[in-house]
């Protein structure tokens, strides 16, 4: 989707993501090499970010250039900043809520001429071709697969909008968080904030497609006896029905709720075994999953203690990311893929387990002839490291503890306070041992058993040993120096079986 921004705002984000994931100075030559561009484009598209950010948050100096942001602030406000600056996306944000404009209309109304208009939505169509969906004009509307639409206008307004904005100003918040928050009692369904976001977002954009007449093909299936008698809720419902001249009767409902019926989603293990008893197609894919955690379960030697809700999860997890081969391709994130940031982050920590799931899912993907984008199997991986219980403690309970060897030029009592700090910062990731020969050669330290060396005194390299020299009692500065060679060792030494 990057596509549909123009080559500056592109080159902007670029430039934007390349100073967020550099914890040090950038020099103007070095980012104009990584972003391909010349130093003086560089130079103006810098003035640009500072015009778009507070003063503090852009520093320069003889060094060159970082980005300082705040710990209040997330790397998704540099999506959505950009998101709200872009021309192109604010008229896809205006189809949404209008798609009642002529072309020039619409030019009036973005304060654009026709002209302009017209060269935008070709370069906007170009880059939803892969998704099947056009922007048509006479009237100005965005057509194609009502689902990809739909999930087009979810992942923009959960990407353009933070938890404390409200984009659907044709529906009541307050009303629409407590229609929900009862339908989930209906249905005795226990939200939680990050599912409750989703939802909402979900439900949201589905009501107003589905007000303006757009209606998906809903796949008839066991999940319609979950859809509540929204009669209970009349009182509540009544004025956003008054307010969007819409009514809650059945088949509005299902279209609303059409992102659940039609992506099979199972609410309950015994539900999923119980359909798979007549659904071929179903027990295979559960009996595929399955096995997937069983093997993972061997590989890693930790067992699944909620292995029936991984399964659950897995399995409706696949269902809504997952196409058959040839069929539409999917809408899943507009400019920040969260899950391939989070899933980078795994392979930086657990690289072994990440490859081994990565592995299995592929396995799984050929057997039922499905095709995942690369999105998808971060998905499937997240869910997978996230949803299995203890497994992250457990695969960091595998590595090897790092030996720590420490020399003090003052006296014992130092070197048994040093022993203390590392202690209690790294009680359970290291073994450390005091020097308490009365001599000392280079010889004798590259013969001895030991990762890392915590010394008041300086000496020469040693082969695939850590030195680290400090003074006194150690700095936050020799901490996290003490804490990369820690964590390097143990990563170097995880135990999984083959």
């Amino acid at each position: 989707m990057r596509d549909i921004l123009e080559k500056y705002e592109q080159r902007k984000l670029e430039l934007f993501e390349t100073l967020y994931f550099c914890e040090d100075w950038m020099t103007i030559p070095t980012l104009a090499k990584k972003l391909l561009c010349s130093e003086r484009t560089v130079k103006q598209d810098i003035t640009s970010l500072k015009e778009s950010l507070p003063d503090e948050y852009l520093q320069t100096s003889h060094r060159g250039i970082r980005l300082f942001l705040p710990t209040h602030i997330s790397i998704e406000m540099i999506y959505r900043s950009v998101l709200k600056e872009s021309a192109n996306f604010n008229l896809l944000e205006s189809l949404f809520h209008d798609e009642t404009k002529t072309l020039e209309e619409m030019a009036d109304f973005l304060y654009t001429s026709p002209t302009t208009l017209i060269r935008a939505i070709k370069k906007i169509n170009l880059a939803l071709n892969d998704y099947s969906l056009q922007i048509q004009t006479n009237p100005c509307q965005l057509i194609g697969p009502e689902a990809n639409i739909r999930s087009f206008y979810i992942c923009y307004f959960m990407e353009s909008y933070t938890h404390f904005e409200w984009p659907y100003p044709t529906i009541d918040q307050k009303v629409f968080d407590n229609f929900l928050i009862l339908a989930a009692k209906f249905v005795h369904f226990q939200w939680n904030f990050s599912d409750f976001e989703r939802v909402k977002h979900w439900i949201a954009v589905s009501l107003i497609r589905t007000q303006k007449g757009h209606y998906v093909e809903i796949k008839q299936n066991d999940l319609t006896k979950y859809i509540p008698d929204l009669s209970k809720f009349h009182f509540i419902l009544k004025p956003l029905e008054k307010k969007m001249n819409i009514s809650f009767r059945p088949q509005f409902i299902e279209q609303v709720f059409a992102v659940f019926l039609n992506n099979s989603y199972v609410f309950t293990y015994d539900q999923l075994i119980k359909e798979s008893e007549t659904d071929p197609e179903l027990k295979k894919s559960v009996d595929l999953l399955s096995g997937l955690l069983d093997t993972l379960s061997k590989q890693v030697g930790i067992p699944i203690p909620n292995k029936e809700h991984l399964l659950l999860d897995l399995y409706n997890l696949t269902k809504m990311v997952s196409r058959p081969n040839n069929h539409i391709r999917k809408v899943t994130y507009i400019l920040f893929d969260q899950k391939e940031f989070f899933v980078h982050s795994l392979e930086e920590d657990i690289p072994d387990f990440v490859r081994l799931a990565k592995k299995q899912i592929n396995t799984y993907k050929k057997k039922m002839d499905l095709i995942f984008s690369k999105h998808s199997v971060d998905e499937l991986v997240y869910t997978l490291i996230i949803h299995w219980e203890n497994l992250f403690i457990e695969l960091h309970k595998q590595r090897k503890k790092a030996k720590v060897l420490i020399i003090s030029t003052y006296d014992l009592e130092h070197a048994q306070l040093i022993r203390d700090v590392i202690d209690i910062h790294y009680h359970d990731n290291v073994t450390s041992e005091i020097y308490l020969e009365p001599r000392l050669s280079l010889k004798q330290l590259k013969k001895m058993e030991y990762d890392v060396l915590i010394t008041t005194t300086s000496f020469e390299p040693i082969q695939d040993k850590k030195i680290i020299c400090i003074q006194n009692i150690p700095t936050e500065k020799n901490l996290r120096e003490i804490k990369l060679a820690i964590d390097e060792v143990r990563k170097s030494g995880q135990l999984l079986r083959s």
